[in-house]
Parts: structure tokens; C-alpha cells; sequence
């Protein structure tokens, strides 16, 4: 795995273990050596991300709509930004430059880009995995919810396959790196 895709807030959130959290998996993710790709906004948890990352000498990739570059949240001082048409397009090329995903706590954004990923890794459309950092139980009623879903036969009972959820960054990026090799 060289790359990896982050999706998160463009908040912090309350807790601050979100921003604790983050940290720990940039700093782990730098240390291997995997190059990073998030939404390219300087903002909540995505500026803590990137941030960090810079400052511990990681590699770091956004990919932000010109929409949001006109506005000024563009973050500038990164090893590369891509300025797509629109949120479509941004998701796309954030895919085609990740090996594998993982959704931090977030809001609407986070979920759809997370379930976009899972959707064409369940799919067949590619074999990427996704991991969900379980942050203090931030997403444990989602997955309570896909659960459910595979439990009435409306979801894949085979959905773990492609996402993985821990609740520290060690964890998970540990399951992923075994996932894909």
C-alpha cells in the first residue's frame, strides 16, 4: 500500500479525542511511509490532518472543487492540489490516487464519500478496502445500522470484507495492511 484516502470532518467535533485520534493515525500513516489524500480543505479535522502530516514530513495530496478553492479553504502549502469541477469529480480522483480509504468521524460528507468507496468495493468496481476508525464509539450506531441492514437481507452479509472498523488508528491500519497484502 502506498496510499492512503482520508475522509474527515470539516469540523473537530466536542470530544477531543477525534483530534487525538487523527493525530495518532498521521503519525503512524507518516511513519510507513504511505502517502496521504483528503479532501484538500483547510478546515476541522481535515487542516488538524494535514497539518501534521506536513509537519512530520509526510507526503500529502488534496483534492479540493474549485467552488471551495474560490472560496479561500483550499489548503495551499501541500505536496500536491488537484481543483476538480465539482464534489463528483473530487471524489473520483481522490479514488484513483488511494489504495485504501478510511472515514474518521464526520458528517454527511465523511458518509458519503466513505459509502461511495464501500459501494464500488462491494461492488466488484474495485478491491480497495475501507476502514472505519471507530473513534469513542463515534460510529458504533452505523454499524449497528449495517448490521442490521445484513441481518433483514438488505445489505451484503459479506460487508466486513470491505470495511473494517477498529477503535484506535494501530488497529486499524494494522487490519488494513493485512487486508491488502
Amino acid at each position: 500500500m502506498t496510499s492512503i484516502c482520508i475522509f474527515c470532518g470539516s469540523n473537530e467535533g466536542l470530544n477531543p479525542a477525534y483530534k487525538q485520534a487523527t493525530l495518532e493515525l498521521v503519525d503512524f500513516l507518516v511513519k510507513q511511509h504511505i502517502s496521504l489524500v483528503f479532501g484538500g480543505n483547510r478546515s476541522g479535522l481535515m487542516q488538524v490532518f494535514a497539518d501534521r502530516a506536513l509537519q512530520q514530513g509526510g507526503r500529502v495530496t488534496g483534492v479540493t472543487p474549485k467552488a471551495m478553492a474560490e472560496r479561500g479553504i483550499a489548503y495551499k502549502n501541500l505536496t500536491e492540489l488537484h481543483v476538480t469541477e465539482d464534489l463528483h469529480e473530487r471524489k473520483k480522483r481522490m479514488s484513483q490516487l488511494s489504495d485504501a480509504f478510511i472515514a474518521l468521524p464526520g458528517g454527511f460528507g465523511t458518509m458519503d464519500e466513505l459509502f461511495q468507496e464501500l459501494t464500488l468495493a462491494l461492488s466488484g468496481t474495485h478491491n480497495k478496502v475501507c476502514g472505519l476508525l471507530n473513534t469513542e464509539h463515534y460510529y458504533d450506531h452505523l454499524v449497528s445500522f449495517i448490521e442490521h441492514g445484513a441481518e433483514n437481507g438488505l445489505m451484503p452479509p459479506h460487508w466486513q470484507d470491505a470495511l473494517i472498523v477498529e477503535p484506535t488508528p494501530e488497529l486499524l491500519i494494522t487490519r488494513l495492511l493485512r487486508a491488502i497484502k
